[in-house]
């Protein structure tokens, strides 16, 4: 009776520690990997980010072995920071954040960090119900290449990656900024070519694109475009702004 008592309070015991143990996944690692909700939520709401979804549909993605190559025939991903990066996978796999390249060609996993557990199960139910019942998201913090691959069951010989289960990923630094306002040419425009738009139909017009300085906002636009170069026939359509303090702005007036 006392040997039952005691097991039942090991096994009240080890429940919440092993609950509080998978949740933690799936794990940030700072400065590189932001896994939060609200993160990942507000990337793929920002139409300047991508995702970047590791692998093909509709069952394999991350369960490839070997890892699919990236479209392009390369041999490494790219993305940009703040694109979000996405692993979808079954129960016989993880994700791990490799330490270093030398650590990804080996496959050791000393040093490596878990990011994505086996048992999350926190797919969708439209990929759930194909298998993938696991779903890493993270969006991409920092410039740098990033080295990810699989150690099934976590036991010390890794056969998932010896068989070729992981990629790396070239991170490159956002766009610059637009140009500044004292800049030559702040004010870009277009019109329809006076040599042939008289002639063409509207949709085969042929458009000519100028840029000239404007002194503000107010004076880049369309009727300022045309009366500066004599082969617009008519106010053509001012296309761009910068640094003039509205961005890079485009206003539609038809030719």
């Amino acid at each position: 009776m006392v040997a039952s008592q005691s097991l039942a309070q090991i096994v009240l015991l080890l429940c919440p520690l092993s609950a509080q143990a998978q949740s933690v996944y799936p794990a940030s690692v700072p400065g590189k990997l932001d896994a939060s909700d609200q993160a990942v939520a507000a990337s793929l709401a920002d139409s300047s980010q991508r995702e970047l979804v590791i692998g093909n549909g509709p069952y394999r993605y991350w369960n490839e072995i070997p890892s699919l190559p990236p479209p392009d025939g390369s041999d490494t991903y790219s993305a940009v920071v703040g694109d979000v990066i996405t692993f979808r996978y079954n129960h016989d796999n993880n994700v791990y954040l490799m330490a270093t390249e030398a650590d990804w060609e080996s496959c050791s996993f000393g040093s490596a960090t878990l990011v994505g557990d086996q048992i999350m199960d926190n797919a969708p139910q439209d990929f759930s119900s194909l298998g993938l019942t696991n779903v890493y998201r993270a969006v991409l913090k920092q410039p740098g290449t990033l080295y990810f691959s699989c150690q099934r069951n976590r036991i010390g010989s890794c056969d998932h990656c010896a068989f070729g289960q992981k990629v790396k990923v070239s991170v490159s630094a956002p766009s610059p900024p637009p140009l500044a306002c004292d800049l030559p040419d702040n004010c870009e425009c277009s019109c329809c070519d006076a040599d042939v738009c008289p002639a063409w139909p509207a949709s085969q017009r042929v458009y000519v694109q100028f840029k000239f300085y404007a002194d503000s906002a107010e004076s880049c636009n369309a009727a300022a475009c045309s009366s500066r170069f004599a082969r617009c026939t008519r106010p053509g359509v001012c296309i761009g702004r910068k640094g003039l303090g509205v961005g890079r702005e485009r206003v539609r007036e038809h030719a």
